[in-house]
């Protein structure tokens, strides 16, 4: 999905609507926890994902390419 841009506009409680395409490409949906960043003047949505992505252990973990993985699931590759 790089370089594609969709214009939406917050309601009145101050929320936006994820077109389905982003939802459906990035595999998030209702109840998907999502952190919000903010980047000089841009606000970044990313999945929250506090544990290891293989197993959700929260103990030893490390980031391979923006995602936790912990030492037991690095181990077993």
């Amino acid at each position: 999905m790089e370089g594609t841009s969709i214009v939406r506009c917050l309601d009145q409680l101050g929320r936006i609507c994820l077109p389905s395409e982003y939802k459906e490409t990035l595999d998030v949906g209702a109840g998907t926890p999502l952190a919000i960043l903010t980047e000089d003047e841009n606000i970044i949505l990313q999945k929250y994902e506090p544990g290891c992505v293989i197993c959700g252990s929260l103990y030893g973990l490390k980031n391979f390419k923006g995602k936790n993985v912990c030492s037991k699931c690095i181990s077993d590759f």
